[in-house]
């Protein structure tokens, strides 16, 4: 499943952790609306063929509303539940249930595009009420010259636990997001993050597009920790420690070989900083390729 901008739900192929269920599905289609209703539980992450994970159930309900012929310019409104019997944060473990209503606005108007989110995510986690959010930004400018070029800014937080004593669980669970949410590494989870990336997209060739970047990432709360794609802890809370995560550059490049074929490049350098140098991290060098073959 993939919905809207897969900031909350996205097959995550890439990042080889790919996110399957196992359920029912409803579909509805108008020529100005689409709604899809689900009751899934995720299929387990092995090396092999594996059942449902009986211990997560994830349904939800998901609206969107475009408003022109073109589809160019629409709204997302959605509701998305979830129950672990085994939720995990830095605050602890629990029995979770957890409700994200969300809201997206997308579109593209003469030389800018853009899509926004917001997400409110209310429940249960122990004996811990869930207060979280998140609030995201994506825009751009495209030139009408040579290259065609289009400067972008992607900007985003996700919240974090301040207090793991308060009684309120407020680091905002990203759910199955898309892999390369902040670049092809991989290596951070939107969760208990700030984020501000500044980008610019060439177009080289008819077939051939170049784009890159500058990452600037620091953590929402210092009493919060740093999580993999996964979910587990990346780096631990440290409240001592200076928000500042890690700065990355990275520069991509996509070559459309034909209509069914596609090569792809990418390079990213994380710069951390002290707080997770501090944890025993050190700076990252990441670089990929790709061959991909849609039909």
């Amino acid at each position: 499943m993939s919905f809207g901008a897969g900031r909350l739900v996205a097959t995550r192929a890439a990042a080889n952790i790919p996110s399957r269920f196992d359920g029912f599905e409803l579909l509805y289609s108008r020529l100005a609306w689409e709604a899809t209703a689900f009751l899934t539980e995720p299929v387990k992450d092995s090396s092999h063929f594996d059942g449902e994970d009986h211990s997560i159930a994830f349904w939800g309900l998901y609206l969107t509303h475009w408003f022109n012929a073109p589809r160019t310019v629409g709204a997302d409104l959605y509701y998305f539940g979830i129950h672990r019997e085994h939720g995990a944060y830095a605050s602890g473990r629990g029995d979770e249930h957890r409700h994200s209503l969300g809201m997206r606005e997308f579109g593209k108007w003469q030389h800018w595009d853009w899509d926004a989110e917001q997400v409110l995510q209310v429940g249960t986690f122990g004996n811990q009420s869930i207060q979280a959010w998140t609030a995201a930004l994506e825009g751009g400018y495209t030139w009408d010259a040579a290259l065609q070029p289009r400067l972008g800014l992607k900007t985003g937080i996700t919240s974090g636990d301040h207090n793991p004593k308060d009684g309120r669980q407020e680091t905002f669970d990203a759910l199955f997001f898309k892999s390369g949410y902040f670049n092809d590494a991989s290596l951070i989870r939107p969760q208990n993050l700030i984020g501000v990336h500044p980008n610019l997209a060439l177009n080289l060739t008819r077939s051939i597009t170049a784009d890159g970047g500058v990452n600037f990432l620091w953590r929402y709360s210092k009493d919060d920790a740093v999580y993999a794609v996964p979910g587990f802890i990346s780096v631990p809370a440290n409240r001592d420690a200076s928000r500042y995560v890690a700065t990355a550059l990275d520069a991509n490049l996509e070559w459309r070989i034909q209509r069914h074929v596609s090569f792809g490049a990418s390079y990213v350098h994380f710069f951390i900083g002290s707080y997770v140098h501090e944890a025993g991290g050190r700076d990252v060098d990441y670089f990929s390729t790709t061959i991909s073959f849609l039909f």
